[in-house]
């Protein structure tokens, strides 16, 4: 039994395959070097838990971010583009700098802490939400608002409160990953 480490993430386990023995057959699934050689792996427990986690926290991620989206755009998205039209596009940069923050989902630490920042403009978003709730929208040219209704300025409010929240937990296990025992070969 020969091992080969990759990286020190992953041990895989390479014994000779013969497919005409019953005890050692090629099943679907398996990999086969120079069809010679099964791998079989042997990937630690808690790296595939950590990727896992991972998995599941971008994902939560995105759907915190699509709803935060959905819920700006529909408070005063129409009003933003209006007037970028005249302005060349400067409120849609202030309006779309926290959506910046998705290259969080990369490994680089340096784009990992930019994407926190970006993401953390959301707040300017929640203090105004917070002092003027209900919130009101501009229905015209002549600045007529409107209320808006409890549910839909709660909601508002609730999608840049789980945007944050998820944004931190994302950057925090980010940073973190690269100091866990079973990433660098140390035991406890």
């Amino acid at each position: 039994m020969v091992t080969d480490k990759d990286d020190n993430k992953t041990v895989k386990e390479v014994y000779h395959v013969d497919s005409r023995k019953a005890d050692n057959p090629v099943r679907k699934g398996d990999t086969v070097v120079e069809g010679q050689y099964k791998v079989k792996d042997n990937t630690n427990i808690k790296e595939k838990q950590f990727r896992r986690n991972e998995n599941i926290l971008a994902s939560f991620f995105m759907l915190s971010y699509f709803w935060l989206l959905i819920c700006l755009y529909s408070w005063d998205g129409g009003t933003i583009i209006f007037i970028s039209i005249f302005t060349f596009g400067l409120p849609l940069l202030y309006y779309g700098f926290p959506f910046l923050s998705i290259i969080m989902l990369t490994n680089n630490k340096l784009t990992i802490s930019i994407g926190y920042l970006s993401s953390l403009t959301a707040i300017f978003y929640l203090i105004f939400a917070l002092s003027n709730f209900p919130l009101k929208q501009i229905t015209d040219e002549a600045g007529h608002t409107a209320t808006l209704t409890y549910w839909h300025s709660f909601s508002v409010i609730l999608s840049i409160i789980v945007f944050l929240l998820i944004a931190t937990l994302l950057f925090l296990y980010k940073i973190f990953q690269g100091r866990c025992p079973w990433k660098n070969g140390k035991s406890h």
